[in-house]
Formats: structure tokens, C-alpha cells, sequence
């Protein structure tokens, strides 16, 4: 009686997991990574938005175009990590990604343009070592592979804001 108490007490307060399937869950390092990424990627979208309507040059909001669309992709496929692993991310950006963007948006014409790279090189310098150095330590496949695939991206960043030019299509 005492058995069938405890599993009835376990699945009133585990989430629904599918017959045949497990529950995952990710080593603290993993999941902290992942956070730390979505909440990255959020900022990258909403600076780029920024950038798209208050930079005085057409690079700024060229590379403010890129962010939206590079780091929305990058957002989506954290969001399979999400739901599959049972996460829940923060649904806005962070207080210190906050303050950037209220700084930047008082911002206007050159000053603004010269402010929004600084950060960009800034944040993506920062980013190509923590997305390099997670591409080698954590644990879970699917976690390490979404560094792994998205460093390039980041690097190409790096790239374009230190050299001040879009690339030129193909």
C-alpha cells in the first residue's frame, strides 16, 4: 500500500513524460549555458532592432538586420533545448542587457552608430570565448552542438563589426 501511495504521490507532482520515454535533465554547467545563451540571443534581437531604427549608417543597420535574423535563428533552436528539457527562460533580457539598451536608445545619428559597435565588439569578443570554450567542455550533445554550430556565426560578427563592412553577397 505504502509503494503504490509513493507512485501516485510521484506522478501527482512529476511532469507528464510519454510511455516509453524519459525525462532529461541537463548538468548545472549545461543549463547554465543555455540561460546565459537565450538571454544573449534576446538582447542581440532587440539591440538589432535598435540598431535597425536608429543607425545614422547603412552598415549599423545592415548589421542590426543581421543580428535580428542570426540570433532569432539562434533563439529558435534554444527553444527546442527548452521544451525538451523541460526549461523555462526568462521571457525578457536581463537587467545589464537592459541598461545597454536604455544607454544606446538615448543615443542618436554618429554617436549612437559609434556606441552600438563598440558594444557589438564588446559583447561578440565576449561571446566567441564563451561559445568556443562550450563548444569543448559541457556535457549533453545537444547543448555542445548548438555552440558548436553557432560559433562560426559569432565569429563572422567579430569579423564584420571590427572590419566596418557588411560582406558582399555572392
Amino acid at each position: 500500500m505504502q509503494h503504490t501511495v509513493f507512485l501516485f504521490a510521484l506522478a501527482l507532482t512529476s511532469p507528464f513524460v510519454p510511455e516509453g520515454q524519459t525525462r532529461q535533465t541537463l548538468p548545472p554547467a549545461d543549463r547554465k549555458a543555455v540561460m546565459e545563451a537565450a538571454q544573449g540571443n534576446m538582447a542581440e534581437v532587440r539591440l538589432g532592432k535598435l540598431a535597425q531604427q536608429k543607425g545614422s549608417s547603412a552598415f549599423v543597420r545592415d548589421f542590426g538586420r543581421m543580428m535580428v535574423r542570426d540570433h532569432g535563428a539562434a533563439y529558435a533552436e534554444l527553444q527546442r533545448i527548452e521544451r525538451e528539457y523541460s526549461l523555462s527562460f526568462p521571457r525578457d533580457i536581463s537587467a545589464k542587457h537592459k541598461a545597454v539598451y536604455n544607454r544606446l536608445s538615448k543615443l542618436s545619428g554618429t554617436a549612437f552608430d559609434r556606441a552600438y559597435r563598440a558594444e557589438m565588439r564588446k559583447d561578440h569578443e565576449r561571446d566567441v570565448k564563451v561559445y568556443t570554450k562550450n563548444s569543448r567542455v559541457l556535457k549533453n550533445d545537444d547543448v555542445r552542438g548548438y555552440f558548436v554550430k553557432n560559433l562560426p556565426a559569432i565569429e563572422m560578427h567579430l569579423r564584420i563589426i571590427k572590419e566596418g563592412r557588411m560582406p558582399t553577397p555572392h
